[in-house]
């Protein structure tokens, strides 16, 4: 999870686009729900780790003693982080892998558990790809290259463990059916991917030119403990302890702060946790995926199956699995394509996708005000365009999706309630900047699509995520922001026609509205931007 910060044209009647996601396949449904928008609007509208470890001496809180109710404490094979809070990690038959963190104390929501500094960051190049041997060279060449080697040779599988199985050749009655699973088989995929290729003989003349001294079976271990402990910007040696759960009690976030430590991320809670209860994060990035989608990801990237039921959730997160009442069907090793939640996520990335291109377009614009005056303003246009048109899309894409999937309360929605908030919040942004922009009567019509969408996301949001997690307290803000632009316009009277009881009168409005401030407000409190104070402190 990250912190980011926290209208359009035509009448805001909703039946004019119809789309049916089953009919249509893959990407073509995105691009469809883009044209179809584009034509409603034209009839309307003719770190360097070693530099951040050396800011500050790791601290510790005071954690309890260690006692009877919990688990075996287990010892890290690594330095300390930036930064350690009330848990410890521990070997526990019932926690998956048979470790990970526990509280050592009760923690309330916003509780500051880890801030570490990353081993390895990726290179730019490998960013949004693969995991590939792009980096082992990028680690090859870094200067702290046998620090960082070293390092991972205690992540899962570790150096250890590798040598036992993979060089001295065990056979599958001496392993257990893990060690099988994710290590034997794994290895013998990485070299079926990488083993005799160019790519690894650069990469292994490489090391030996530096005087590393690594073979093609190290090569794999460190592809595959990358594989297994990885997150979005690299490599962290402490936040790797943390075991996945789809009803996860934490997030990992970059922490808002100095510029010393803007390569550090932090863990903190996100729900109450008892004493001795097991801390856990969600893997997925989204992390909205349908149960398909999420047992073939963490199947394929970490070699553990969530089965193909969920009977360990709770049964409030089951419902929102449903696709026409029933519990859809899954596979470990292959995704069904012509499922309906597989079309829908297809869309929503496409869409997604779409979106993030527009935001850099425009970002590389705006970052210049200059330039809006220049000879790029044809291309401005077409990003305003592009944005009025995805709106749009986003926009149907609730209506259909919920249609489609029938399930008011299904967690796709979330994604899809998101994407939409998103690109209103970005067409504002453009619209206001632009001259000619949006005029006020499409800022409203804009304003009201959004605070559909808000009021439709937050029972799901807080149903799947809980009444305290930091999204909840954006989308509680998203909606006082656009209930009070409303109810200061001309448009108050097409706020109270929405529908909604809440919204019926000003008076509700108001009452509604600042409830959502509190809410917001409480639940912001709990996550103080307070990494450099508990930093300093030690």
């Amino acid at each position: 999870m990250s912190e980011d910060p926290f209208s359009c044209f035509g009448d805001d009647s909703d039946d004019d686009v119809q789309v049916d996601i089953k009919e249509i396949n893959g990407g073509k449904t995105a691009r469809l729900l883009v044209e179809q928008a584009n034509e409603r609007f034209a009839t309307t509208n003719i770190i360097d780790r070693s530099a951040a470890s050396k800011l500050r001496k790791p601290c510790t809180e005071v954690m309890h003693e260690p006692s009877r109710d919990l688990p075996q404490a287990l010892d890290v094979p690594f330095e300390p982080p930036l930064y350690l809070g009330p848990i410890q990690v521990v070997r526990e038959s019932k926690i998956g892998g048979n470790r990970g963190y526990v509280a050592t104390q009760d923690l309330q929501p916003g509780t500051l558990l880890l801030v570490e500094a990353p081993a390895f960051q990726w290179p730019e190049e490998q960013i949004g790809e693969e995991l590939g041997l792009v980096s082992i060279q990028a680690i090859f060449a870094h200067e702290n290259a046998e620090m960082i080697m070293h390092e991972i040779s205690f992540l899962y599988p570790t150096k250890d463990e590798v040598e036992d199985i993979i060089r001295k050749k065990k056979s599958a009655d001496e392993i257990s059916l893990d060690e099988r699973l994710q290590i034997k088989d794994m290895m013998e995929i990485m070299e079926m991917q990488h083993g005799g290729s160019k790519e690894l003989q650069l990469v292994l003349g490489m090391a030996q030119a530096n005087g590393i001294h690594v073979d093609e079976i190290d090569i794999f271990r460190i592809l595959l403990a990358m594989r297994y402990n990885g997150f979005g910007s690299g490599v962290y040696l402490h936040f790797a302890m943390f075991n996945h759960d789809d009803d996860c009690n934490c997030v990992k976030f970059v922490p808002d702060s100095s510029d010393d430590i803007k390569y550090c991320s932090e863990v903190r809670t996100t729900k109450f946790v008892s004493r001795g209860s097991p801390l856990s994060l969600h893997y997925l990035d989204p992390r909205e995926a349908s149960h398909a989608s999420r047992r073939q990801h963490l199947w394929d990237q970490h070699r553990f199956d969530i089965g193909d039921a969920m009977n360990q959730v709770r049964d409030d997160l089951q419902e929102m699995e449903l696709v026409n009442k029933v519990f859809p069907p899954s596979s470990r090793d292959v995704l069904d394509h012509d499922r309906v939640t597989y079309l829908v996520e297809s869309t929503l990335k496409e869409l997604e996708e779409q979106l993030g291109e527009i935001k850099l377009g425009w970002s590389l614009f705006s970052a210049n005000p200059k330039i809006v005056s220049m000879d790029l303003k044809d291309e401005i246009a077409v990003l305003f365009e592009r944005g009025k048109a995805l709106e749009m899309a986003a926009d149907e894409m609730c209506r259909a999706t919920e249609s489609k999937l029938e399930n008011d309360s299904h967690l796709l929605l979330i994604r899809c309630c998101r994407l939409h908030l998103d690109s209103s919040e970005f067409l504002l942004e453009i619209g206001g900047a632009l001259s000619p922009g949006l005029n006020t009567s499409q800022k409203m019509s804009i304003m009201l699509r959004f605070t559909k969408s808000s009021y439709m996301l937050l029972p799901i949001q807080t149903t799947y995520l809980g009444t305290d997690h930091p999204d909840i307290a954006r989308t509680y803000y998203d909606l006082a922001l656009s209930i009070n632009g409303l109810l200061s316009s001309s448009s108050s009277n097409n706020l109270f026609e929405l529908g909604i009881q809440e919204f019926s009168s000003f008076a509700k409005c108001q009452r509604i509205e600042a409830a959502y401030l509190r809410e917001h407000k409480r639940i912001d409190s709990m996550y103080p931007k307070d990494v450099d104070q508990k930093l300093n402190k030690h």
